[in-house]
């Protein structure tokens, strides 16, 4: 969908883009960096894993701090469990010392999830950017990649589609959360969620623009 046509036929059909206007400055951004890289490479599928790399060097410095702030928060688990066990009757009280342990060992629960928070805005953008625009369209990367504002479906049988890049997400997915988790006390929690976000976003991201998944597979 062009902005600019649809415009010019009537603009009340504008709105058939359903961009949100929050969003729409980001993905103006966005889409303006992957054209311009685009156009260097002569590929949309390259210029998109560019542009990844390009973000996740911006967002490395709070990438770290996160990391270690979970690796901190993974640490005092058998601290927490402690006060949980000797508190169990009391909750007020756990949450008062669980408090205070974070401040004692300068960790905020919160900056482990930072970095996607902060991500999110460019993650909806690009979806947006290759659902929508007419760049993406019939866009092709390589091997059997032949659109990327579509799935990257091989074959259909009896009305599934088989995607190989959601599984190689899935993969790379799991084995950098094991990454991440190295060298820090996981506890019974953070191993189940481990293990259930890689399938929670596989099934989000099966029918997802094959664009996008490349995107997410590079961060």
């Amino acid at each position: 969908k062009q902005e600019d046509i649809l415009d010019s036929v009537d603009p009340k059909i504008e709105a058939a883009t359903d961009v949100n206007r929050w969003i729409q400055p980001i993905r103006m951004v966005v889409m303006w960096c992957i054209t311009w890289i685009n156009g260097l490479v002569g590929n949309l599928g390259i210029a998109i894993i560019i542009f990844s790399i390009i973000t996740k060097l911006i967002f490395l410095p709070l990438t770290q701090k996160s990391t270690k702030s979970m690796q901190k928060m993974s640490e005092l688990g058998p601290k927490m469990n402690e006060l949980k066990e000797k508190y169990k009757d009391k909750p007020e009280e756990i949450q008062r010392r669980t408090m205070q342990l974070y401040k004692e060992h300068g960790v905020n629960p919160l900056s482990g999830c930072l970095p996607m928070l902060v991500q999110m805005p460019f993650f909806i953008a690009l979806y947006s950017a290759l659902s929508n625009t007419l760049e993406s369209h019939n866009a092709p990367f390589a091997l059997w990649i032949t659109d990327l504002s579509l799935p990257d479906t091989v074959f259909s049988m009896y009305g599934f589609n088989l995607n190989i890049l959601p599984i190689i997400m899935t993969v790379t997915m799991y084995f950098s959360t094991r990454m991440s988790q190295t060298g820090a006390a996981v506890n019974d929690q953070q191993q189940m969620m481990m293990k259930l976000m890689p399938l929670i976003f596989i099934v989000m991201f099966w029918n997802m623009p094959s664009g996008l998944i490349i995107y997410w597979i590079v961060q």
